[in-house]
């Protein structure tokens, strides 16, 4: 190889070289801008950021599914509550109950939907009211409106199983939250008159509906809250 040859091989790593040189943030640009286009800006690899939640505007909750319910206490955003108010409907109408008919047990089951939750599976304390105020299907509801509600007709205090299945009877219900109710209450359901259950209309009207709703206090860390299939099969009060 040829002195001149080896020379111009030398030359051209050096060019290399200095044309991969790093450039500074500053520099980024040049020299393809005009000097009176250059921001000026100053550069940084590190930062803090300081933020703060703030309250949402409230969501149409009519005919959601699945629907919320817990209570949880995150030690970062701190205690979310999750409730829910509910209409029972007919399965059939005009059933016979017999002459006399005495109730042996009263139980509502709300079904778990799919095993989802937020938080953990700490135990907790579910109750159940009796709604007074007329849930209405042509109305429009919104998850910051809370309705009026007044007897307690049951609880349960459990640890959320969301996965093992339960038999009932002959039937076999999917994991579900189950109250046993107070069935000097709910005996008044067979002593009705026979217009209480001719339709969702009659029936409605003396029963408004019921809230589902937590009344766990829970510690930083503790606490769920957990989806629920208002709407599956199973989700029903049985006489």
């Amino acid at each position: 190889m040829s002195r001149q040859i080896r020379y111009f091989f030398f030359l051209s790593l050096i060019a290399l070289a200095v044309s991969c040189k790093k450039k500074a943030p500053e520099d980024i640009g040049l020299p393809l801008l005009p000097g009176d286009d250059i921001l000026n800006a100053s550069f940084t690899d590190t930062l803090t950021l300081v933020t703060h939640t703030v309250k949402d505007d409230s969501v149409a909750t009519k005919n959601v599914t699945p629907m919320l319910l817990g209570n949880m206490n995150d030690p970062v955003f701190g205690v979310s509550k999750a409730s829910i108010f509910a209409q029972l409907a007919l399965t059939k109408t005009n059933p016979v109950f017999g002459t006399n008919p005495v109730l042996d047990s009263a139980v509502l089951s709300v079904v778990y939907s799919s095993g989802q939750y937020y938080g953990t599976l700490a135990p907790q304390k579910f109750k159940l009211y009796e709604v007074t105020d007329v849930i209405s299907k042509d109305s429009v509801y919104y998850s910051n409106r809370k309705l009026q509600y007044t007897t307690e007709l049951g609880s349960a205090y459990i640890t959320p199983n969301l996965t093992d299945s339960v038999n009932v009877d002959t039937l076999r219900f999917p994991p579900h939250l189950r109250f046993q109710l107070d069935k000097n209450y709910f005996q008044g359901f067979l002593n009705k008159p026979a217009t209480f259950y001719t339709g969702n209309s009659a029936f409605q009207a003396d029963f408004k509906g019921f809230y589902l709703a937590s009344s766990s206090t829970s510690a930083s860390g503790q606490g769920g809250i957990f989806y629920m299939d208002m709407v599956s099969s199973f989700t029903r009060l049985t006489l």
